[in-house]
C-alpha cells in the first residue's frame, strides 16, 4: 500500500517507530543496586592433553 507522495506504508511505521524507556523499573533497578558486586562464576576446568599420544593426561597423577 502507498501513501499520497508515493512511500510505501510499512517503511512509513519504520520511520515512527521510537524506543520507549521504562523509566520506573530504570529507577527501581538504580535504587536497588548495592557498591559492589559479587560475581558466582565456577572455576574453569582445565584438560592436560598430549596431542603425541592423543589422550588426556591423568590430573591426580601431581603433574
Amino acid at each position: 500500500m502507498e501513501t499520497a507522495d508515493g512511500r510505501r506504508r510499512d517503511s512509513i511505521d519504520v520511520v515512527n517507530r521510537r524506543l520507549t524507556w521504562d523509566e520506573a523499573n530504570l529507577q527501581l533497578t538504580e535504587a536497588q543496586k548495592n557498591a559492589t558486586m559479587k560475581v558466582d562464576e565456577p572455576k574453569t576446568p582445565y584438560i592436560r592433553y598430549n596431542p603425541t599420544t592423543d589422550q588426556v593426561v591423568d590430573m591426580s597423577k601431581g603433574q
